[in-house]
């Protein structure tokens, strides 16, 4: 017989141990739980400090630590990672060299998943992921984009516009100057008027309105071929912004001037229109007031713009 057979021959010692008496029935240990193991010997063969188990099932017991007590005990700190009972049968403590069987180890361990509420078993394979912008980003581009449409028509128009202005400045097109055409016209607008008072007694509301829209028509005109601003297509808000912008040069005071103008013969021509029977000679005067009033702001006009070319040729 061999030395190694001889030494397998021979017979192990055995440890009698104990599992730690604090463990209760009713909180069971589970995989990883952290418990304590005491032994009995009257010596102890092996190294402590390279303790470890040898088990049936690999998992089945991991030592932790140990610790020899000077009454001969040793206690070992261990876990489990293997679900099932644990017996002392097949388990021996070993420190690499020598080995030593252990007796009286009882114990079971349970898993930690809980048996009335399994998880779920894993998912099937999923699709590609799809990636979509945001609803922000989608609402931020459409209203740019109808921004920009917005900003596109507003410039098409504009250039309709102009386009009328030229063709309306042939139509209204005369040898006559500007503010010539406007006194003109407003000489003939009073005989107009003069004749209508002799062939009737009295002036009714709708025969106003008509020649408040006529006053309306000439001082818009003479913005047309004074200023090149389509004012018989643009609104009066629009015409001031023009005007402001364009002429500042003219003074803060013909602007306001003939936005009082718009608004006054505008105001004038809609309470007109409201009234059918004959009106009272005050009503027939404030077409003469409004009247001295536009020729009053035109000869200004004329006047800021001629000595301003006066001084450009000076120069």
């Amino acid at each position: 017989m061999t030395e190694e057979s001889a030494k397998e021959a021979a017979p192990l010692l055995t440890l009698e141990c104990k599992v730690d008496e604090n463990l209760k029935a009713s909180q069971p240990l589970t995989v990883g739980d952290i418990f304590k193991i005491e032994c009995s010997t009257s010596r102890f063969v092996l190294n402590p400090s390279q303790l470890k188990f040898e088990t049936k099932k690999p998992y089945q017991l991991k030592l932790l630590q140990s610790e020899v007590q000077p009454d001969g005990r040793i206690t070992l700190k261990v876990t489990s990672y293997q679900v099932g009972e644990i017996t002392s049968e097949g388990l021996f403590l070993t420190d690499g060299v020598n080995k030593v069987a252990l007796t009286g180890v009882q114990a079971k361990v349970e898993s930690v998943i809980d048996k009335q509420n399994p998880p779920k078993g894993p998912y099937g394979p999923f699709g590609g992921f799809v990636l979509s912008l945001p609803l922000f980003y989608l609402w931020t581009v459409m209203i740019v984009f109808l921004l920009s449409l917005l900003w596109m028509s507003f410039r098409f128009y504009r250039r309709w516009q102009k386009r009328r202005l030229i063709e309306g400045l042939k139509k209204h097109d005369s040898r006559l100057s500007p503010l010539t055409q406007l006194h003109v016209r407003f000489r003939q607008l009073e005989r107009h008027r003069i004749t209508e008072q002799q062939k009737i007694d009295g002036i009714t509301g709708s025969t106003l309105a008509s020649q408040f829209a006529e006053i309306d028509e000439i001082l818009r005109v003479f913005i047309i071929r004074q200023f090149k601003i389509p004012a018989q297509d643009w609104s009066d808000r629009l015409i001031i912004n023009d005007f402001q912008s364009r002429f500042t040069f003219l003074g803060k005071e013909l602007s306001t001037e003939l936005r009082v103008l718009l608004r006054e013969i505008k105001k004038n021509k809609e309470l007109m229109q409201k009234i059918t029977g004959p009106v009272d000679s005050k009503k027939q005067n404030d077409i003469e007031r409004l009247v001295k009033k536009i020729k009053k702001w035109a000869d200004q006009i004329d006047r800021n713009l001629g000595s301003m070319h006066r001084t450009e040729g000076a120069l």
